[in-house]
């Protein structure tokens, strides 16, 4: 009993002491954290995950917002070696603007590449 007690204080107090230390972000440096800009990764495998990650984080963001357009939410996000492109039609210059912030506030994101087309419907 003593061993298991001695082998369970040997894992939960270390994990409890380095609590106050931040996270490492994902596909960067492991001296980075989430406050440090983007750090091309180390393989391309985590280059390519990431980028997977950056796009899906970005189209979920697209279709949650409300104050987007049904048209502008069916854009299209690419994001290859941290260049996110995105590519469509949208009613108003404010989907395309929105969209653009969106992709430019991820963390990940080195560029963004905004090919929206704003197609104003005619009568």
């Amino acid at each position: 009993m003593n061993t298991l007690f001695s082998l369970l204080m040997l894992c939960v107090i270390p994990a409890v002491l380095g609590c106050d230390r931040k996270a490492p972000v994902v596909g960067v440096a492991p001296s980075a954290t989430a406050d440090s800009p983007p750090v091309a990764p180390s393989t391309p495998r985590e280059g390519a995950q990431r980028d997977i990650q950056v796009a899906s984080e970005l189209k979920n963001a697209i279709i949650l917002d409300p104050a987007l357009s049904d048209q502008a939410r069916r854009c299209d996000v690419s994001c290859k070696n941290g260049i996110v492109t995105i590519t469509g039609k949208v009613p108003l210059q404010t989907d395309k603007d929105i969209i653009g912030a969106k992709a430019s506030a991820m963390p990940a994101a080195i560029r963004v590449e905004n090919k929206l087309e704003v197609v104003t419907a005619s009568l």
